[in-house]
């Protein structure tokens, strides 16, 4: 049986706008749970990426806040509650700036997106394949917005320096092993021409943001210790 499209103003139907918010923001998220319309692109981690979802964020509160709880079941009461939840979580998130400690995060930061892919973003067909493809050449792009946040500046300002600091040494160390990685499967590329040709340039843009991410990353540390 089809059940009807849910009142616009109604809690279900705030939580399906915001649910498809998430995964339309977050490509790789909604990959994971097998939704395969945003396959062929990758989250957005600089300022605009940013402010659209802080933007989703507030948005969703403030409409979660506006429904009256008189009438509402119990588990509309809980799904209204969460999206509050979730929303003032996310803002304070952003009022705090922890991307700057994710994007030198050893177990979750960018590097370890790329082989990520690779275990949960199925290749079976030939569109899927089509959009693994046009990922894997987004990838530079996203590796450079994640460069771009100068976290041990910020750090300085904020006091939280060493924290920083301490996560970027181990970033430095993921960093070289991610362009060794690559190096490697670029070498192992060249004996699968069929597919050499749809790849050309995405481990040399790759290597290049990781490189540069590695100067940026060296290059703060130096500059810390010689500022002490």
């Amino acid at each position: 049986m089809t059940l009807p499209d849910p009142d616009p103003a109604s809690v279900d139907a705030l939580a399906e706008r915001f649910w498809e918010s998430i995964l339309a923001l977050h490509p790789t998220t909604a990959t994971f749970y097998g939704d395969e319309r945003y396959a062929d692109r990758l989250d957005d981690p600089g300022p605009a990426g940013r402010a659209e979802a802080r933007a989703l964020m507030e948005r969703t509160g403030a409409e979660a806040s506006a429904i009256d709880a008189a009438g509402l079941t119990t588990e509309e009461r809980i799904t209204r509650d969460m999206l509050r939840v979730i929303a003032d979580l996310n803002i304070e998130e952003d009022d705090q700036r922890l991307h700057e400690l994710r994007v030198v995060d050893q177990m979750g930061g960018p590097q370890q997106l790329l082989p990520q892919l690779t275990q949960f973003q199925p290749a079976d067909t030939p569109e899927r394949l089509e959009a693994f493809i046009a990922r894997l050449h987004a990838y530079p792009a996203f590796m450079a917005a994640n460069v771009e946040i100068d976290f041990i500046r910020v750090g300085i300002q904020t006091g939280t320096t060493m924290l920083a600091l301490a996560r970027t040494e181990r970033q430095l160390r993921e960093w070289e092993a991610a362009t060794k990685a690559i190096a490697n499967a670029r070498t192992a590329l060249f004996g699968a021409k069929r597919f050499l040709s749809r790849l050309k340039n995405v481990g040399t843009g790759t290597m290049r943001e990781l490189a540069r991410g590695i100067s940026e990353l060296e290059g703060s540390i130096s500059g810390y210790d010689d500022g002490r």
